[in-house]
């Protein structure tokens, strides 16, 4: 029998115009899943974070026919969760075999989601990523299997039982940024296989500079360079641990050097994370990325 799908995205701030946009490819692309015969059902659940909600009553009625017979359901959190903890909110409860995770800053196309189920076919596949457009992510995977060292959150399809397997997303340490990155190593460690998808493609609204550079924002800066210290330190390389900090020292802009305060605090503290057993097999740290990029 076909799959049951939990789509599942969390809010924060967004336009009601971006949701729209969001939510409109959610069944086309539903609905060609279930024509491939891939498919058995969907339902979308979204999480809200911002301080007060994004969807009013009359919203969610409007959003729900433009999904036709997919159930929708809204939580409004009253707090920011992040990510991390959202998405394993959102999670606790959910009975399908796979979970859709995806932003809500994006727009599937119809064939997406029958691209990646049948990356999943293959029951060691505990991750498949989609290929985000028109800003492709530059990191490696492997032309001919699609092994990959890690998978963006941007857009993934998660084996529920691989969720459950590594007790889901880390809050603690990966709130907001590299919590994508965390997560699929420990998945691959406890025994999966993490796959990029060419072919599952994604527009990703992503903020682009004059010098057709992603533009990263202060809370960025400091969310990715306080993650890339706690994952040095999960996944035991000191070495890179010092070459953040030396860098950080010389050149980190005022956010960079927040997190790295931030980072000693907690470490006097006793609440950075400790190594994690076997890390060293997954973990890839390469010229200060989690992979080897391709460009």
């Amino acid at each position: 029998m076909a799959p049951v799908v939990q789509i599942q995205s969390i809010l924060y701030g967004n336009s009601l115009s971006e949701i729209w946009r969001f939510v409109r490819s959610l069944r086309p692309m539903v609905e060609h899943a279930r024509r491939e015969g891939l498919l058995e059902a969907a339902l979308v659940r979204v999480g809200d974070c911002s301080p007060t909600p994004r969807c009013s009553e009359a919203d969610l009625a409007d959003l729900r026919s433009a999904v036709g017979d997919i159930s929708l359901t809204y939580q409004f959190f009253d707090a920011n969760l992040m990510t991390a903890r959202g998405h394993n909110t959102l999670a606790e409860e959910a009975d399908a075999e796979h979970l859709l995770v995806i932003n809500p800053d994006t727009y599937a196309s119809p064939a997406l989601l029958s691209h990646l189920l049948r990356a999943m076919a293959e029951p060691s596949v505990g991750i498949a990523e989609a290929r985000q457009i028109p800003v492709e992510h530059p990191k490696a995977y492997d032309p001919v299997t699609g092994e990959t060292s890690w998978a963006s959150t941007c857009c993934v399809l998660i084996r529920t039982s691989a969720v459950r397997a590594v007790g889901g997303f880390d809050p603690e340490y990966f709130p907001l940024y590299c919590d994508d990155v965390d997560f699929a190593w420990r998945v691959r460690l406890a025994g999966f296989r993490v796959l990029h998808v060419p072919r599952a493609a994604i527009f990703h609204d992503k903020r682009i500079t004059s010098h057709g550079m992603i533009d990263h924002s202060e809370t960025e800066q400091y969310h990715s360079t306080l993650a890339g210290l706690m994952l040095a330190r999960r996944y035991s390389r000191p070495d890179i641990e010092q070459q953040i900090t030396g860098w950080i020292t010389n050149h980190g802009e005022v956010a960079q050097r927040r997190a790295l305060g931030d980072f000693r605090d907690r470490d006097r503290d006793g609440t950075t994370p400790d190594p994690l057993a076997g890390g060293g097999q997954v973990a890839e740290f390469v010229d200060g990325a989690y992979a080897r990029h391709r460009f």
